[in-house]
């Protein structure tokens, strides 16, 4: 579904899709776009030796890194535009030796299995080599066509573009440093203890299992646990926001991941609920990140977040990146199978799509079994499509994760819009012919605005900024008799005005990129969801004191004059992914409240170097129910700056990622 429809107004909303089967007797959709392939006309002249030679070397490297069978899937796609994957890469095309035209998938399919692979393969099987040696020499004649183009009857060719204008000296020197640096940082990664390679060709040659998820009882660490929390006895709806500590471990399997979450349910919640009271669970934003490395095609991912190229800087990301184009080779198969399926697709949010299979398994049936399990109402967030479940044969081989295609089902995105996504799970089914996860799912709230990260880096589709259907995105559902409505992070800064200054005739719901916030106000919601995950040090100063900033949310929120929320929950998620941090501490803000007086870390006075505006926020506020402890006492900045750096990725230092998970609690009454 496009963003037009999202879930909204407190209704269910289907997420089944109405894609089609992908394959209508097995086929493939074209890509079609720029890429489509010409329809006639005369051949261009044959691609030179060096170019042939270059695409030869990428090809069998794109073989080996994706153990062939990323090749193949990715090969079939391309085979309609006479195309094999280096080829692509390249710039290469295959045509019709007679007419110039691109061949076709029937066409390709001879020139690369009957007589590439079959013929030439088994002459050379037989021969040492030498037969398929003697077919590639054959390049050298004129025409420079092997023999696999001669009995093909088809040709290379290197089509003619319009010239590109040369990159600048400082392009130049950026790509060159760019490669100087990631690839051996990649390679660094891919071949150290634990490289994913290795761990795919296990999960393909023994069919391990990672669909069927036991229910084995839950072994959790025991131990004091950082929870504390505000108590009331006309208490309507307990919640419990976690401050869940990031750990890209927790994707060493489906099972793990599952445990890992269920464990915090089990240490923060469980002890503290109230018989017979409702119970909201909220998770942070991006809880579903270990996902990303789950099983053995994550394994170099996980392997690597355990030495020391797992962060070099924080401002050059040179970890993270390793990681991801490990995890692009990985999920090289499923990114080519939805480049057919979709047409051309945004490469930066191109893995996201590709593990629809895996989020689908990881993520939401994990929160969906929570929410049943405990019986409980469950809030978390991830950056993934929306998904059907299939048992179509063809589909499942191109989507499912290779160790649970036994299972016959795959979970396929119903198109190629990847949100940063809020989902609320509760205690029962709702929907009995929804796919696994989502038939208990009560709502979902697509992220608007986004962050700068979000756009210019991951590539993630924006919520509706406009219309109904982004009225209904901020609206929210009501759940025990309260309206919760969903602001992930920087919709919950975002009014449109400054604190108590509505102006006059504002329209809030005109632009949620300038308005979100107000428009949830407008809508009626008295509970603000907050889910955050903050991707950057919490003691920095950024322009402003980063806990000083972040009172323009959770705080405003209850004290804004021209506001009407009652409650602010905010859970936020800390540790080091490589390269980046994220770090807070979770509240739950009440207005009118008059509890004993609380504040972030280093917001005791206002500092001569904060922002006018945030004046308000300094000092102790009582609207604080609950707020959780930073991972270093109190006190004056500069100290807390130096804890923040001890903690940052590649510090070195003994406190490195030794950040507090933690969560607070307390009761919303009607």
């Amino acid at each position: 579904m496009t963003s037009d429809t999202a879930a909204g107004g407190g209704a269910v909303q289907s997420a089944g899709g109405t894609d089609a089967p992908l394959a209508e007797g097995g086929a493939l959709p074209p890509p079609g776009g720029p890429d489509a392939p010409p329809t006639g006309g005369d051949a261009p002249p044959p691609a030179s030796l060096r170019r042939r030679f270059a695409a030869f070397l990428l090809e069998c490297a794109l073989f080996a890194g994706t153990l062939g069978v990323g090749w193949l899937a990715w090969s079939v796609a391309e085979w309609r535009s006479g195309r094999t994957p280096a080829k692509r890469l390249t710039g290469l095309r295959v045509v019709d030796a007679r007419t110039g035209e691109a061949a076709g998938l029937r066409r390709m399919a001879l020139r690369q299995l009957v007589y590439g692979a079959g013929v030439f393969g088994l002459f050379g099987a037989v021969t040492l080599g030498l037969g398929w040696l003697a077919g590639a020499a054959l390049v050298l004649a004129p025409g420079r066509a092997s023999g696999w183009d001669r009995l093909a009857l088809t040709t290379v060719v290197h089509p003619a573009g319009p010239p590109a204008a040369p990159p600048g000296r400082g392009a130049r020197v950026v790509r060159a440093a760019a490669l100087a640096v990631l690839v051996p940082w990649t390679l660094a990664a891919l071949l150290g203890p634990g490289a994913a390679p290795v761990h795919m060709a296990a999960a393909v040659v023994t069919g391990q299992q990672a669909d069927a998820v036991r229910d084995d009882p839950v072994r959790c660490a025991r131990g004091p646990a950082a929870v504390s929390g505000s108590t009331d006895p006309k208490g309507a709806l307990r919640v419990f926001a976690l401050g869940y500590r990031l750990r890209i471990g927790d994707g060493a399997s489906y099972a793990a991941y599952r445990s890992a979450m269920r464990c915090l349910v089990e240490r923060y919640v469980e002890p503290y609920r109230v018989p017979g009271r409702p119970t909201l669970v909220v998770f942070p934003e991006d809880v579903g990140l270990p996902t990303l490395a789950v099983g053995p095609r994550g394994a170099g991912v996980r392997a690597q977040a355990s030495t020391r190229a797992r962060a070099v800087s924080e401002t050059v990301p040179l970890g993270m990146g390793a990681a991801l184009a490990q995890l692009n080779t990985a999920y090289a198969p499923q990114i080519a199978a939805y480049q057919a399926k979709f047409g051309p697709l945004d490469p930066r949010k191109a893995l996201l799509l590709a593990e629809t299979d895996t989020f689908a398994r990881a993520f939401s049936r994990t929160f969906s079994d929570i929410a049943r399990d405990y019986g409980v109402y469950v809030v978390a967030g991830n950056n993934q499509a929306r998904y059907r479940e299939t048992r179509n044969p063809l589909e499942v081989a191109l989507f499912a994760d290779p160790q649970t295609v036994r299972s016959g089902r795959a979970y396929v995105a119903t198109d190629a819009h990847v949100a940063n996504t809020t989902f609320l799970w509760g205690p029962r089914d709702v929907r009995a012919n929804a796919p696994d996860g989502e038939r208990n799912l009560l709502f979902r709230n697509e992220k608007v605005p986004l962050t700068p990260l979000e756009t210019d880096v991951l590539g993630l589709d924006e919520g509706p900024r406009r219309g109904p259907a982004a009225v209904a995105n901020a609206a929210g559902v009501t759940v025990e008799g309260f309206r919760l409505g969903f602001a992930t992070s920087l919709p919950a800064f975002t009014y449109g005005y400054a604190f108590g200054e509505r102006p006059p005739g504002f329209e809030p719901c005109a632009d949620l990129r300038v308005s979100y916030a107000a428009c949830m106000d407008e809508q009626g919601v008295d509970v603000m969801i907050q889910a955050d995950a903050n991707p950057g040090r919490w003691a920095a100063d950024s322009g402003s004191w980063q806990p000083l900033e972040w009172m323009g949310s959770t705080w405003r929120a209850v004290a804004d004059p021209t506001l009407h929320f009652r409650y602010n929950i905010t859970p936020m998620m800390t540790g080091n992914l490589f390269d980046l941090v994220f770090d807070g501490q979770s509240a739950i803000t009440a207005r009118d409240a008059q509890a004993p007086p609380r504040r972030y870390v280093g917001n005791a006075s206002f500092g001569p170097d904060d922002l006018p505006e945030d004046h308000r926020y300094a000092g102790d506020k009582r609207e604080f129910l609950a707020l959780s402890p930073w991972s270093a006492p109190d006190g004056p900045r500069p100290d807390l700056m130096r804890a923040a750096s001890r903690l940052a990725p590649g510090s070195g230092d003994a406190r490195e990622n030794a950040y507090v998970e933690s969560a607070v609690y307390a009761d919303l009454v009607r």
